[in-house]
């Protein structure tokens, strides 16, 4: 069809000028195909081609499905930060025209404000026509743009059908990867070709939209002209503001979103968890999820938000809504849906409503905190309504895309907001929307039907602000041992940023205010350390030196909790200690101690949760679970992995009652479930310490627990070490110092040590050095006794590496 319009706009256009004087990269044949082929060319895989296929589909147009691609200010050139030989290789074209691709390069210290003159530009492929089609490319095709000093610029030049049978016009129309050089007098169309990275195969996507887009026959679909940028050093290319291109397989329920942040929440979280376990409630999983149907709802049922099918029209929806958000939160109704590829999980939403304010527990702010990184927020046009979007890893490297905006209900219209920070919203009465999936055009297929549902009800308006994004935002942050670990993205070259922040030392104690001046390197990567001494939670603001958007955010630790029904049991005193003491190294020690008291009939639970939010601790290192204790009745010390469904079926363990303060280490293989069967245990979320009456006559009760762990099982982690080392240190043995270096790049390495009866005798998390995979591991303040010792390196969040030195 497209050949068809082409030919009409043929016609219209009558008046072109043929003079121009490009450079070449060589010679060429005479349908245009070069004569400097690399050779031989490459190998276009069966798993690029589905890259290409899905991320730039003929079928679906950029500007609906992928409107971020062209919204969201990525990098439309190549940024060269080290020297290193360029190449191009030719995919496939989707077009009507014979186009022609070309180049130009500049310093990236001083870019052209104006297109480049024909004497800048160089062309690659003076005819991108296939073998068939009017010209002799072969996917494949590879040529070399040659070697570019670091601090280089590489612009693209297409010339719409710019090849005349015989040589180089300047077609139709000339188009340029700075979207500033292009025709159309609308800004929003004058982007003209995208990137996307592939780092798993080290290249990038190049592809072009021939025709000028204000034009009712551009098909927006950006494949007119597929090509991709590969480099003798890949790292050489700066990939950071490119579009990436990862996805999973899988994302998780909208019945575990929507409940994930904002002070106090950590001991609702684990309330509900274990409420959850409890009353068996698991619709988060699609054998126990209802298929939605539109015949089924009311007019004003929340789920008529939604679509009967995802963007494929393959997808099955099946209803998800968690009803604890009523009784948690502050949502007044709640409807949440999952969509399902046979039992992959591809996108999913939630819906809430609130009075008074914004729903408060926006997904993305919170997940960072949670084991997942942030890995980009960026502002999106969908519909010409801006929201936020965000891409975020989970802890099981799963890549999720989401939005979040909100409806307000102003008279006669509805109002929407996107906006980063809870505190930005203003008062009103909410519909708040959270859509998450696989990719982002699973995302806004949703948000497109959503949309068009409310403006069905009512005239929808933007609220619009500038700078609706941080430039500059914690990516991921991590908790431990009196440090809190953040990992920045620093995209506008920020030297230093104030922490201003609210901690909390125990689940039961007051606010304390503290503040932080910190520095920053100014690169996109960037990593600090703050020393906020022991927590149990912090909501802090993070905000920078350059610009005027901060980022607010929330962590917490495990909470202690204690789960009882008040009919039967009366509290005298639940106290929660703060950790004063320095964390035991010989095992993996939870902070803070517990204890409770008060009058008992039926049965009361004290509970820790290892990790916040729904994680568990993997438990491969460990053999034991170690506490000390005193109580004046039997305890049941119940294991709570994260496979447990049946709470009939928990792992469990009894002790007797001690008048005195008694330690207690138990195996994990001398838990048994309800048949006496020990189960193994790959990860823990929780441990219980639960106290029993079975009598109609209320007895007291006391608990006390200090120094709950993990103990280390030294023969499993050294067994492991030697098995899977992969890490080199050099030199070995040593006296001063060793530099421990792991298989990839990375920005930083948390290296654990242990010493020969399995005993952790350091922990850091160490920033790499030039190579990107080395760190510098100096004992010289530590004490260490001359010896064996055996190292854990973690990197890249689920990477690890081993390894073994000697002190002399």
């Amino acid at each position: 069809m497209k050949k068809i319009f082409l030919f009409y706009i043929a016609i219209a256009l009558s008046s072109i000028s043929y003079a121009q004087n490009y450079q070449y990269l060589g010679d060429y044949t005479a349908n245009g195909t070069p004569l400097y082929l690399e050779s031989p060319g490459d190998n276009i895989t069966t798993e690029i081609m589905e890259l290409v296929d899905n991320s730039l589909s003929e079928t679906f147009q950029v500007p609906t499905y992928n409107p971020h691609y062209i919204t969201s200010d990525y990098e439309t050139n190549i940024i060269i930060t080290e020297e290193t030989e360029v190449f191009i290789t030719y995919i496939h074209e989707c077009a009507g025209f014979r186009n022609v691709l070309g180049y130009y390069t500049y310093d990236v210290n001083n870019p052209p404000t104006t297109a480049p003159t024909d004497e800048e530009v160089t062309i690659i492929f003076p005819n991108i026509s296939e073998v068939g089609s009017g010209g002799g490319l072969q996917p494949g095709d590879k040529v070399s743009l040659g070697t570019h000093p670091a601090g280089t610029g590489i612009g693209w030049v297409l010339l719409s059908d710019g090849w005349n049978g015989e040589q180089v016009e300047y077609g139709y129309w000339q188009f340029y990867s700075n979207p500033d050089f292009n025709p159309e007098p609308n800004e929003s169309d004058r982007y003209h070709n995208v990137q996307i990275k592939d780092d798993t195969n080290e290249l990038v996507i190049l592809g072009f939209e021939e025709i000028r887009r204000d034009h009712p026959w551009s098909d927006n679909d950006f494949n007119d002209a597929l090509f991709y940028i590969t480099a003798t050093d890949y790292s050489a290319i700066d990939t950071n503001n490119l579009i990436d291109s990862s996805s999973s397989t899988d994302v998780y329920s909208a019945n575990l979103g929507g409940f994930e942040s904002n002070g106090d929440l950590a001991n609702q979280v684990a309330k509900r968890n274990f409420d959850r376990l409890k009353s068996k409630n698991y619709a988060d999983q699609k054998k126990k999820q209802k298929m939605f149907t539109k015949n089924a709802l009311k007019n004003n049922d929340l789920g008529n938000y939604f679509p009967e099918t995802g963007l494929y029209a393959t997808e099955s929806p099946f209803i998800s809504t968690s009803l604890d958000l009523v009784n948690y939160a502050n949502a007044k109704d709640v409807f949440s849906i999952d969509y399902y590829i046979e039992e992959n999980r591809v996108s999913a939403g939630l819906v809430t409503t609130t009075s008074g304010q914004i729903y408060n527990h926006a997904k993305t702010i919170c997940d960072r905190l949670n084991g997942s990184t942030l890995k980009d927020v960026r502002q999106v046009t969908i519909k010409d309504h801006d929201m936020i979007f965000a891409i975020i890893e989970r802890h099981n490297g799963d890549i999720e895309y989401a939005i979040s905006f909100s409806i307000r209900e102003n008279g006669d219209n509805h109002e929407l907001f996107s906006l980063w920070n809870v505190d930005d919203y203003p008062e009103g009465n909410y519909k708040n929307f959270q859509i998450w999936g696989k990719s982002m055009a699973q995302v806004v297929h949703i948000i497109n039907y959503t949309l068009e549902k409310l403006s069905h009800e009512k005239n929808i308006a933007s609220y619009h602000v500038d700078h609706r994004a941080p430039t500059v935002f914690v990516s991921a942050a991590r908790y431990r041992n009196k440090e809190l670990h953040l990992d920045i993205i620093n995209k506008i070259g920020a030297q230093n940023a104030t922490i201003t922040s609210n901690i909390k030392r125990t689940e039961l104690s007051e606010l304390e205010e503290f503040s932080d001046q910190v520095p920053l390197s100014g690169e996109w990567h960037d990593q600090i350390v703050v020393e906020t001494g022991f927590l149990f939670d912090i909501g802090l603001s993070f905000e920078d030196n350059l610009s005027d958007k901060s980022d607010a955010l929330y962590l917490a630790d495990g909470p202690w909790g204690i789960d009882y029904i008040a009919e039967d049991t009366t509290i005298d005193k639940f106290v929660i200690n703060e950790q004063e003491s320095d964390l035991d190294p010989a095992i993996y020690q939870l902070e803070r101690s517990s204890n409770a008291s008060g009058t008992l009939k039926g049965t009361c639970n004290l509970f820790r949760t290892f990790l916040p939010g729904d994680l568990s601790l993997k438990t491969k290192d460990y053999e034991s679970i170690m506490f000390t204790i005193q109580n004046n009745l039997p305890i049941e010390v119940i294991l709570v992995p994260s496979n447990l469904e049946d709470w009939n079926n928990r792992l469990r363990y009894y002790i007797p009652a001690n008048s005195s303060n008694t330690d207690y280490t138990i195996r994990f293989d001398e838990f048994t479930n309800a048949t006496g069967v020990f189960e193994e245990i790959n990860d823990l979320r929780s441990v219980i310490f639960s106290m029993h009456n079975g009598t109609e006559t209320p007895v007291s009760f006391s608990i006390d627990i200090h120094k709950l762990g993990l103990g280390i099982n030294p023969e499993s982690l050294l067994g492991t070490l030697v098995n899977q080392s992969k890490a080199i240190n050099y030199p070995n043995p040593f006296t001063d110092y060793t530099i421990v270096t792991v298989p990839q790049k990375t920005s930083n390495i948390d290296l654990h040590v242990y010493d020969l009866f399995g005993r952790k005798i350091y922990n850091s998390m160490l920033k790499t050095m030039e190579d990107k995979k080395s760190v510098k591991f100096d004992p010289t303040n530590l004490n260490l006794a001359k010896g064996l010792y055996t190292y854990i390196a973690l990197y890249n969040e689920r990477e690890r590496a081993t390894g073994s030195f000697l002190i002399q």
